[in-house]
């Protein structure tokens, strides 16, 4: 599931690679065929571990722009199911501990965590809540999605709701809709499955959130991977939104710093499904600090407040960025 997931994830990004890095280097010009392979670095190889060592090679290469790590992640993933057992980890773990940039480094180690034999046991539920999943999540959903459904405050965002309040009743025909906790076998890497706590899910939308406490004022990032579109909330605040619906979960969609004060907060996110099939994932996480999670009610008023919210460009989105800027220059 996982690996089929990544697959389409790791197609899209290498047409991405490919690109930029045929505008980065402008006009072709006349050079032996070993040349160009040489300056372009190799893509493909007699087997699967050959090109896995090709895809490592540039993603752990000195100053290797965002859009070849990410590319050499996906290539990897996709590639792991053919290949030795192991390599693909071996190689995203060099990824990993190279000189990227930080969060790139985190969505090598995130991928490798997907392909992991041990997601779902006590030590992979370790160590994902190790790079910030949040393994202690509840749900309610689904909620009707006519048109709007995204932005649309319902259920916890409603005035007077209560986040994770066990009476919460949003049931509507013969659907039963109320908070249920997910077990923490499910909240992993590679995302909660919605499909396996969620029906109907086509056409719906679906909260997933967390109570996180924080033991001093710090800063913290939240992310937020999802397929379908998404928007992720803190503390009753929008960090951000996606309306583009993705089909698989492969990386962090939306990310925020936020200056955030002692004691609980609340992590949400509404993740919506269209008319098409997707994959039905969605991981939040929060890095930056050391933290507690679970899904209590709030004991008290939860609010923005004053802490200092930044948006921070994840690196798909950085990919995305420049490779739609290297389209118009090709326009």
């Amino acid at each position: 599931m996982t690996r089929t997931s990544l697959r389409a994830a790791g197609v899209a990004l290498i047409a991405l690679v490919s690109l930029s890095s045929s505008v980065s280097r402008g006009a072709p010009q006349q050079r032996s065929s070993s040349a160009r392979t040489s300056a372009a670095g190799r893509y493909t190889d007699v087997t699967p571990d050959g090109m896995i060592d090709a895809a490592k090679a540039r993603g752990t290469a000195e100053g290797a722009p965002d859009h070849a790590v990410l590319g050499a992640i996906a290539t990897i993933s996709s590639l792991s199911d053919r290949a030795t057992d192991g390599a693909a980890e071996k190689a995203l773990a060099a990824i990993a501990a190279s000189k990227a940039a930080p969060d790139l480094r985190e969505e090598a180690s995130l991928v490798a965590r997907t392909l992991a034999a041990d997601e779902g046991q006590p030590s992979g539920v370790s160590a994902d809540a190790a790079l910030g999943v949040l393994t202690h999540v509840a749900l309610l959903g689904p909620f009707r999605d006519t048109g709007g459904g995204l932005q649309r405050h319902e259920g916890p965002e409603k005035a007077g709701a209560v986040a994770f309040d066990p009476k919460e009743d949003d049931s509507w025909g013969t659907v039963q809709v109320g908070w249920r906790e997910v077990p923490d076998s499910y909240a992993q890497a590679s995302g909660i499955p919605l499909d396996v706590f969620v029906e109907p899910r086509r056409e719906s939308c679906t909260y997933v959130g967390s109570r996180v406490t924080l033991a001093k004022s710090e800063p913290i990032v939240v992310h937020l991977a999802a397929t379908g579109t998404a928007r992720l909330t803190f503390d009753g605040k929008d960090l951000g939104e996606s309306d583009e619906a993705n089909t698989s979960l492969a990386f962090d969609r939306i990310a925020a710093k936020i200056d955030a004060t002692a004691g609980e907060h609340v992590v949400m996110a509404k993740v919506c499904a269209g008319a098409l099939d997707d994959d039905g994932r969605v991981r939040l996480r929060v890095t930056g600090a050391t933290t507690t999670s679970d899904v209590q009610p709030p004991k008290g008023a939860v609010t923005i407040g004053k802490q200092k919210v930044q948006t921070l460009a994840t690196p798909l989105a950085r990919v995305i960025g420049t490779t739609e800027a290297s389209m118009k220059k090709l326009e």
